[in-house]
């Protein structure tokens, strides 16, 4: 496949390689046209502007701490716009530590005194279940002792047709 600019392309590897020998210079060269791409998808993911800005900012450490790693089998906007989304993706994992408390580590207040866990015990509860099982039973006695029909009701002036 054919690059439609090899003179970008060139231009690209050159600030690539000087980002990776340490010139800062280079680097911000690199990452200037990308940063609203960066942002927007991570605003995308995280419906935050202030985190989106954050996981922008640390994907941008994390490209410039490991240039040296970029192979330069895609354009160096995707492989920053991929760190970004994956930096938003790791931002709502961590947000979603607090849903998950482990049952195996004791809980422990500021003092250090020791609170057992309370887990819902769901079996049924025998006193509850008579009670259910008493007025089922009454109901089925009060129902058994109406009439079948009640007179002066539509349905007991039907009379079966031969």
């Amino acid at each position: 496949m054919e690059a439609i600019n090899p003179s970008l392309e060139t231009r690209e590897s050159e600030l690539v390689q000087k980002a990776g020998a340490g010139c800062r210079e280079a680097f911000y060269q690199l990452v200037q046209p990308c940063e609203r791409l960066l942002f927007a998808s991570a605003m995308a993911i995280l419906h935050n502007e202030a985190d989106a800005e954050e996981a922008a900012q640390e994907a941008v450490l994390k490209a410039f701490t490991n240039i040296s790693r970029f192979r330069g089998e895609c354009k160096f906007s995707t492989w920053i716009t991929q760190i970004c989304i994956n930096e938003a993706h790791l931002k709502i994992r961590k947000a979603r530590t607090h849903l998950y408390e482990s049952v195996d580590e004791p809980e422990n207040g500021e003092d250090g005194d020791y609170f057992p866990r309370d887990f819902a015990d769901w079996s049924e509860i025998p006193s509850e279940a008579l009670q259910r099982r008493e007025l089922r039973e009454a109901l089925k006695r009060a129902l058994a002792s109406l009439p079948q029909k009640i007179p002066g009701s539509a349905h007991s002036s039907r009379r079966a047709t031969p």
